[in-house]
């Protein structure tokens, strides 16, 4: 790997704003061996001469940071970084981004306090949750692509996911947590199914959740509890 670095002005910490397609990577945080959005976006980073070789190899010598993680798949359409980089750090976005996957793109850039952590200064994170609106059916109704589904299970599905709302003890909803463990705590705004659309010829619905933080696989699995639910293979209690 090449990189065009050289010595500059006392490096800034930035607040960089990204998109990317998760299809294909195995979530955002760095992992040896499988692709990873952070691994791209440091290796751009590099090539551009924004970090040094040390930076590349240990993040945390550059203080970088990201707001939120994402799993195996998952898409950001925003998503913050933080970071220690040189001053003319907005003049590299274009460069960068040529050494950047397609699926990745950083969008903008800004200059903020030396203190300041995307992911400690973070209030609070908003995912999407896009499903065919016939997962919601129960397993013997025969459904095909033409299926609308009704104002009224809609309706159901919110009032289901309305139980979410507020703090609660999710250690059910992630892996390896005790439920003494006081980190599963979790505050929930909001999680609301919005109106359906068409795609393809094929109904969808998408659910928003919005919160302060979460725990690995934690939404998916909110969100699979609230479809068995509807689907008759569980029940509310």
């Amino acid at each position: 790997m090449q990189t065009n670095f050289k010595r500059q002005l006392k490096p800034k910490k930035f607040a960089i704003l990204i998109t990317y397609c998760g299809d294909g990577y195995f979530g955002i945080q760095r992992n040896k061996g499988v692709p990873t959005i952070e691994e791209e976006i440091l290796t751009a980073f590099y090539k551009s001469g924004a970090i040094t070789k040390e930076c590349y190899d240990r993040p945390q010598a550059a203080a970088f940071q990201k707001a939120s993680r994402t799993d195996k798949g998952v898409s950001a359409v925003r998503q913050i970084l933080s970071c220690k980089l040189p001053p003319n750090f907005c003049e590299l976005i274009p460069q960068i981004n040529e050494f950047l996957p397609q699926k990745i793109r950083v969008v903008a850039a800004k200059k903020a306090t030396q203190h300041f952590d995307s992911k400690r200064y973070c209030d609070g994170r908003t995912y999407s949750y896009m499903m065919p609106s016939y997962a919601l059916c129960p397993p013997e109704e025969f459904v095909t692509e033409s299926y609308r589904i009704k104002p009224e299970i809609i309706k159901k599905f919110n009032e289901i996911l309305e139980f979410y709302n507020g703090t609660h003890n999710f250690h059910n909803f992630t892996s390896q947590k005790l439920p003494t463990d006081p980190s599963s705590m979790r505050y929930i705004v909001s999680v609301i199914c919005g109106q359906p659309f068409i795609k393809d010829g094929i109904e969808f619905i998408i659910v928003e959740v919005k919160g302060q933080s979460f725990m690995m696989h934690q939404i998916r699995k909110m969100i699979g509890l609230a479809i068995a639910i509807m689907r008759g293979l569980t029940t509310e209690e």
